[in-house]
């Protein structure tokens, strides 16, 4: 008799920042490029508040809804290994939310927006920061990688040195550059989240650990599995 499924099994992924920056976009893009007999349903959860009565910065809200989800599913051996991938909306009155979402996640990628001035992807950050210490977890410990989204627009207003000076005091954290639209840099950053996250959970969980599926492996199924050629998905765009 096959094993039941061991809930232990999911990495949960976390995708932050402000609205509007690109989140959902990013998951759509990865969920274009899985290839059909493995194309899960992107699930768009809609605000229970729904969009009646809203005012004209609550509408912004539709492109984001309540919160999205990407499950994206490995075959291995010892059971499958499913990567929740989520995206939480950046509106201020979904701060619950993002912080019920992020005392499971296994690791962050904050999306940054370039044609917003540099404060306001700062006050997001902080917000993040926040949320995961009024969940019991550390900021400074949590897989990071920061995307800088919108980099097609021009002149940034909020570039790439100042995200490097976000997260002081750690040297673990990179910033990709992205045009989520395009697809360009989407998949690296997952990738280079994953970078980060696998050998923390590995530490964590017994029954991750218990897969015996080293970084290498693991990054080669991922890659297989986005249809990334060449064996390296930088600054790749859409096919």
């Amino acid at each position: 008799m096959a094993p039941p499924a061991n809930r232990n099994h999911t990495v949960q992924l976390v995708y932050i920042g402000p609205l509007g920056s690109g989140k959902t976009t990013n998951l759509r893009r990865l969920a274009a490029r899985l290839p059909d007999r493995f194309r899960s349903r992107l699930l768009v959860v809609d605000s229970p508040m729904g969009r009646h009565g809203c005012d004209h910065e609550s509408l912004q809200l539709a492109s984001t809804h309540f919160f999205d989800l990407l499950p994206i599913v490995l075959d291995i051996e010892g059971g499958p290994l499913k990567l929740r991938i989520v995206a939480v909306p950046g509106h201020f009155m979904y701060e619950p939310t993002r912080r019920l979402l992020l005392r499971s996640a296994d690791g962050v990628v904050f999306v940054a927006d370039s044609s917003l001035m540099p404060e306001e992807n700062q006050q997001s950050f902080a917000d993040l920061r926040s949320s995961l210490r009024e969940n019991g977890r550390a900021p400074d410990s949590i897989p990071l990688v920061i995307q800088l989204n919108k980099t097609d627009l021009g002149e940034p207003l909020t570039g790439l040195p100042f995200l490097q000076s976000l997260p002081v005091g750690r040297s673990d954290v990179e910033v990709i550059l992205a045009c989520a639209e395009r697809g360009v840099g989407v998949v690296d950053t997952l990738l280079q989240l994953m970078r980060q996250v696998w050998p923390a959970v590995l530490h964590e969980r017994e029954s991750l650990a218990s897969l015996s599926l080293d970084m290498p492996q693991l990054l080669e199924l991922l890659r297989r599995r986005l249809q990334v050629r060449g064996g390296s998905a930088k600054l790749e765009p859409m096919p």
